[in-house]
């Protein structure tokens, strides 16, 4: 039988690949709302990305720069949740920096960007 980490569990359940990483989670208790889980999400640092200007084919672009967000998700996993991550920008030739949307935006529903 395969042993499987929580961090791998949690990957697969964001739909999360290469760059892209859990690097750790926890659980930390809050009033009215129990044990609320914090997972957080990181790439790796030799990662490229593709523009994410809509219709772009620039690829493998270098990080130009990061920011931190936070998401939040009322009932994932059976608890609240709180997504921290790290997400890189590029720059593109042809529009400038932009910011490379998070991996599970569009694809896991019931995540909120609170910042």
């Amino acid at each position: 039988m395969q042993n499987i980490d929580a961090n791998s569990i949690f990957a697969s359940a964001l739909g999360i690949h290469e760059p892209w990483f859990v690097s750790k989670y926890e659980f930390h208790p809050e009033p009215g709302l129990g044990k609320v889980l914090h997972i957080w999400i990181d790439f790796e640092a030799s990662a490229r990305f593709n523009c994410p200007a809509e219709g772009c084919v620039e690829t493998e672009l270098r990080v130009h720069g990061s920011s931190e967000h936070l998401w939040w998700h009322e009932n994932f996993c059976d608890r609240g949740c709180y997504l921290h991550c790290r997400l890189p920008s590029v720059d593109c030739a042809q529009h400038g920096v932009h910011t490379v949307p998070a991996p599970w935006e569009g694809h896991v529903p019931g995540f909120r960007r609170i910042h």
